[in-house]
C-alpha cells in the first residue's frame, strides 16, 4: 500500500473511532502485517510467473529435443531405466526394418523391438549379448561396429544418461558408416598395391634392390637371434653393355628378362628371395642355407644357363658369373 491509502485508512479510522490515537494504534499494529502479506502476495506471484515461463521453455526445449531426433540421419532410441521406448525416430526404425510410425512403440519393452529382427544381424546372439552387458555396465561406449547380413555396418554409441546422481535411461545411436568402411578398404588395398608395386623391379617383375634391402636386415637380424646360416648369392651377366650398345635397348630388356626367368625357374625353396640388384646383377637370398648349400645353387643356376635354348645371338655374346657369399 502507497502513502496516500494509509492516510485514507486512518481518517476512516479516525472517523470510525472519534479518536485519533486510538486509530494510530491499530495503524502501528497494521502495518507490519500488511507488508507482510504484501510481500507474501509478491513471492507467490513471483513463483507462479517463473513456473509458467519454466514450463513453457521446457516445453519449447522438449520439442525441439523431439524434432532434432525424428529429423536426425542417425537411428536414436531413448529408454528408460527399465528398458522401455520413451524416444524412437523414424531412421532407426528404417536401419531396423521396424513397420509403422515410431510413436507407436513408445512405452514397449526394446527388446520387443529387437527380437523380431535379430536374424537382419550378422551375429545376432553377440548383438543383443553386447547390448545386455553395456547395459548392466553403464558405460560409454563409441563407434561399436554393428553388421547386418545385407552388407550394411552401423557404428554405436551408448551413453547412460543421468540426472545428477540418479540414473534415469540410456541413450543409443547408430551411424551407417558402410561406405566409410568400404573407402578404407578401397584405399587399404590400394596402399598395398602401391607398396607391392614399389617393391617390385617394372621390367622383369622380380623383387627390386628396395625390398631385396629389406628382406636381407629382417632375415639379417633372425639369422643372428636363431644362430642360423644366411647365404647370398649374386650374380650377373658378361658383356652386357657391349651387347646392348650393339643390339639396341630393347634387345638388351628382352636378355634382362630372358636371365630373370632363369633364375626364377631354380627356386623351389619358399623361403628363397630373387630379386634384380640393379643394372643386369641379380641376387638370391638363401635363409638358412650353408655356404655348401650357396655353392650347390650356384652350380644349379650355372646348368639352367647352359641347358636353357636361348637365341643364338644370346648364347654367342653373353655369359653370367657368379659368386656365392654363406
Amino acid at each position: 500500500m502507497n502513502f496516500m491509502s494509509w492516510l485514507c485508512v486512518f481518517f476512516s479510522l479516525s472517523f470510525l473511532f472519534k479518536d485519533i490515537k486510538h486509530a494510530a494504534t491499530i495503524i502501528i499494529y497494521l502495518l507490519p502485517a500488511s507488508c507482510i502479506g504484501g510481500c507474501l502476495v509478491y513471492l507467490v506471484g513471483r513463483y507462479i510467473y517463473v513456473s509458467r515461463v519454466t514450463t513453457n521453455q521446457h516445453k519449447n526445449l522438449s520439442k525441439m529435443f523431439s524434432v532434432m531426433v525424428q529429423n536426425a540421419k542417425t537411428g536414436t532410441m531413448i529408454e528408460t531405466p527399465e528398458r522401455e521406448v520413451a524416444v524412437i525416430n523414424q531412421t532407426f526404425c528404417d536401419m531396423f526394418d521396424i513397420p509403422g510410425f515410431p510413436k507407436q512403440y513408445v512405452g514397449l519393452e526394446s527388446n520387443q523391438l529387437f527380437l523380431p529382427h535379430a536374424p537382419m544381424l550378422k551375429d545376432p546372439a553377440r548383438f543383443l549379448k553386447t547390448v545386455e552387458s553395456t547395459v548392466y555396465s553403464k558405460e560409454s561406449i563409441v563407434d561399436e561396429e554393428i553388421t547386418f547380413i545385407n552388407g550394411k555396418i552401423y557404428a554405436r554409441d551408448y551413453i547412460p544418461i543421468y540426472e545428477g546422481h540418479v540414473y534415469i535411461g540410456h541413450y543409443w545411436e547408430y551411424r551407417d558408416i558402410t561406405e566409410k568402411k568400404k573407402a578404407e578398404c578401397d584405399l587399404r588395398k590400394a596402399n598395398k598395391k602401391l607398396e607391392m608395386l614399389s617393391m617390385k623391379d617394372g621390367l622383369t617383375g622380380l623383387n627390386n634392390r628396395r625390398s631385396l634391402d629389406k628382406q636381407l636386415e629382417m632375415e639379417w637380424k633372425y639369422a643372428r637371434k636363431e644362430k642360423e646360416p644366411l647365404s647370398f648369392l649374386l650374380f650377373d651377366i658378361d658383356y652386357f653393355k657391349a651387347y646392348n650398345d650393339t643390339y639396341g635397348h630393347i634387345q638388351g630388356d628382352e636378355c634382362l628378362k630372358e636371365v630373370a626367368k632363369i633364375a626364377k625357374s631354380i627356386v623351389f625353396d619358399e623361403s628363397a628371395f630373387v630379386a634384380r640388384y640393379g643394372g643386369e646383377e641379380f641376387g638370391i637370398l638363401l635363409p638358412r642355407a650353408n655356404q655348401y648349400e650357396a655353392i650347390k645353387w650356384q652350380k644349379l643356376l650355372d646348368s639352367k644357363w647352359r641347358s636353357v635354348e636361348l637365341s643364338t645371338r644370346l648364347l654367342k655374346c653373353l655369359s653370367v658369373s657368379q659368386s656365392a657369399l654363406g
